[in-house]
């Protein structure tokens, strides 16, 4: 699918695009594990999917890979790879020039829109998950 095709389509059809592409790689041929530290917190967690290299830090290219693993075609996630490191380097580093996410700083990218899943520190919140997203 073309990365015009893809920005036409509505968000749920994006998110079934994406469902779609890793189903049918069997895999995603990343883990969270490789390179999440045991203390991290689920958000700290999230944003190492995209560290490729272990070294704590997100930049353009790594956010950009992560997403096309994501089923992603490479043009959109080029672009939401820069829309997304971008203002969280400002947020977690304090620069724009930096142009990179601090994992260990993660949770000051977080804004007031937020559902509050995540707490302030980063970590998952079962009873708030269960409120926005549960059974009605």
């Amino acid at each position: 699918m073309s990365a015009s095709a893809v920005a036409r389509k509505s968000p749920d059809s994006l998110l079934a695009h994406c469902k779609s592409a890793v189903r049918g790689s069997g895999a995603l041929p990343r883990t969270l594990k490789a390179r999440s530290r045991p203390g991290d917190t689920t958000l700290q967690r999230h944003a190492s999917f995209f560290d490729d290299n272990g070294d704590r830090a997100v930049d353009v290219a790594e956010c950009t890979r992560g997403l096309e693993a994501l089923g992603l075609p490479f043009a959109l996630a080029a672009l939401a790879a820069l829309a997304i490191v971008a203002p969280l380097s400002v947020q977690t580093r304090g620069s724009w020039l930096a142009l990179s996410i601090d994992i260990e700083n993660i949770q000051k990218g977080k804004h007031d829109s937020d559902t509050g899943i995540l707490d302030k520190r980063g970590r998952f919140n079962a009873r708030r998950f269960e409120k926005v997203f549960g059974a009605r």
